[in-house]
């Protein structure tokens, strides 16, 4: 699928320049090593609407956290999440 390997490793260089560790594996693999986080992100947004996690004045990091897992997955369709089930 690599028509040009030279400039392939070079792109890649970048990351590996900024001490990024890179994993060699399928789209497949890929997929399947990242479906369950996606899912359990989606679900825990889902779960944790803004209704019942209104921001405050005073929020510890692990609730600003909740409180982006909410906001990101707010505006994701429920096809998606299905999706992924």
């Amino acid at each position: 699928r690599i028509a040009d390997m030279r400039r392939c490793d070079k792109f890649l260089s970048i990351f590996e320049r900024e001490r990024c560790q890179m994993v060699e594996m399928t789209a497949e693999q890929h997929d399947a090593s990242t479906s369950d986080a996606e899912f359990v992100t989606h679900l825990t947004g889902r779960l944790l609407d803004r209704q019942l996690l209104p921001p405050t004045p005073v929020m510890s990091k692990e609730y600003a956290a909740l409180c982006d897992v909410a906001d990101m997955t707010a505006a994701d369709s429920f096809d998606l999440f299905y999706g992924m089930f």
